[in-house]
């Protein structure tokens, strides 16, 4: 072999192993960036209070969907605000200890004249229902929706679903759910 074509085999060796490691490290780097999306978007498991309520806060949903909800704090309560679209939905994982009943108690803030229709989903059970007027988007109130059943299991997941917004200005501000276990 003559001197050059060993000369550019070594140069040539050398920028592909340079281009290999940057490659790697790009990579690399977009794997960390991908695990920190997914690190900072996940949310901790709510486990049942000593007396068995199950309280899903904002700030432990899961913002599902495209749209403009997202997690502030307005009129001194942690809420899920400017959520604008049915096609957003919010989530949680939640340890259920016990299986039975529970009373669905809604604190939000609606404006007047506006109604959302909404579902609650957990496991194979749901519960419909309507959120009205509190008197405006700074005014809280809670709502007593219904009874849902919920089978004991770690990890299950509870959603909230707008079905019908009947007003063009939001679904609503969310500040939390409590399940409350009853006999009912």
């Amino acid at each position: 072999m003559n001197h050059a074509f060993k000369k550019y085999l070594t140069i040539s060796a050398s920028f592909v192993l340079k281009t290999l490691l940057v490659a790697v490290l790009i990579l690399g780097l977009g794997w960390s960036l991908m695990q920190l999306a997914v690190w900072k978007n996940s949310k901790p498991v709510v486990e049942a209070n000593a007396d068995g309520t199950i309280t899903l806060t904002a700030d432990d949903a899961t913002i599902m969907g495209s749209g403009g909800a997202k997690a502030n704090l307005h009129a001194g309560r942690r809420n899920i605000g400017w959520w604008d679209h049915t096609s957003q939905s919010l989530e949680w994982r939640v340890d259920v200890r016990e299986e039975g009943n529970y009373r669905v108690m809604l604190d939000y803030a609606l404006p007047a004249r506006m109604k959302t229709d909404c579902r609650l989903k957990a496991g194979g059970s749901s519960l419909d229902f309507s959120t009205g007027s509190t008197g405006g988007w700074a005014k809280w109130d809670t709502l007593e929706a219904g009874t849902i059943k919920l089978k004991a299991a770690k990890g299950q997941l509870i959603q909230l679903i707008p079905t019908q917004i009947h007003q063009p200005a939001g679904v609503m501000n969310f500040a939390e759910l409590r399940l409350i276990p009853t006999d009912e």
